[in-house]
């Protein structure tokens, strides 16, 4: 990862966001953080200014973190989102996964080093989700309907279970027994058949479907 990224950090609770500026500041390869009160003003700066990471909470007036992420997400897909929430509830951490959000972070445990690792994951390329989110990904893997996984191989789903608890495509050849090759092709294939475009998509429609 490049010293120097720029931060968006969207929350409308100002008092939220000028602590958790300084937090950010605090981060040794964070230049400059960049502020918004809703999801307008957040899309405003980042057609002014460049923007590596951008921090939205999901509930903002004008227009919310959800919708902003969508349209940051198809109209400057460099950029990655991290998705924030006071409120770990299963239907609005679903829709973050829906949006496509690269990260989920909430806030409540955000003055730890978790925020520090959430940038540093997603701008690594990886997904980022608290513990939290893991556990609710876990709850609904283990509820998932057997009859739903027909339309993918055994090997697959493996991969896509491996895939939807945040493992790298390392991780997965390692604990699968298989080349790193395989399982990107695996993932190639998996992309395909559920008509995603990444794996924050692929994860997102695993979940909605029931896949895994």
């Amino acid at each position: 990862m490049n010293n120097g990224i720029n931060i968006l950090l969207a929350d409308d609770h100002k008092l939220f966001c000028q602590s958790f500026q300084a937090l950010l500041r605090q981060i040794s390869f964070v230049q400059h953080v960049y502020i918004a009160h809703n999801g307008a003003e957040a899309i405003d700066l980042i057609r002014k200014h460049h923007i590596d990471v951008a921090l939205l909470d999901v509930r903002m007036p004008v227009m919310d973190g959800l919708e902003a992420a969508g349209f940051i997400l198809q109209n400057h897909p460099k950029i990655k989102v991290i998705s924030m929430t006071n409120y770990a509830e299963d239907a609005t951490i679903l829709d973050m996964l829906r949006v496509g959000a690269h990260g989920i972070l909430l806030k409540e445990i955000s003055y730890n080093n978790a925020v520090e690792t959430a940038i540093t994951e997603v701008m690594n390329g990886r997904n980022y989700y608290s513990e939290e989110v893991k556990r609710m990904i876990n709850v609904y893997i283990k509820s998932l309907n057997e009859s739903s996984r027909t339309r993918f191989t055994p090997r697959e789903f493996d991969v896509l279970r491996l895939t939807c608890k945040g493992e790298t495509a390392k991780e997965i050849a390692k604990a699968l027994n298989l080349t790193h090759g395989s399982v990107e092709n695996h993932r190639k294939e998996l992309l395909r058949k559920s008509k995603t475009r990444n794996v924050a998509e692929l994860v997102s429609f695993a979940i909605r479907n029931g896949i895994v």
